[in-house]
């Protein structure tokens, strides 16, 4: 089973549940998971957390709806 996970800090997340249950249902490839920096879509790509959150207004979310369909 694939998840597809769009954070700002997908390197916690990961972290996170690969220290769990699922990290064991990972481990034993029962369970795909895939962290996606939202930031990674941004037009205005500085690392800034005020203005990474401009990437989560709807209309900066269509790259990444266009991304996640393939």
């Amino acid at each position: 089973m694939r998840f597809d996970i769009l954070t700002l800090f997908p390197e916690f997340v990961d972290y996170i549940l690969s220290e769990s249950i699922i990290g064991r249902a990972r481990k034993a490839g029962k369970v795909e998971l895939h962290c996606t920096n939202i930031r990674d879509f941004s037009e205005n790509r500085n690392k800034d957390y005020i203005n990474a959150l401009g990437a989560l207004l709807p209309r900066k979310l269509i790259p990444v709806i266009v991304k996640l369909s393939g």
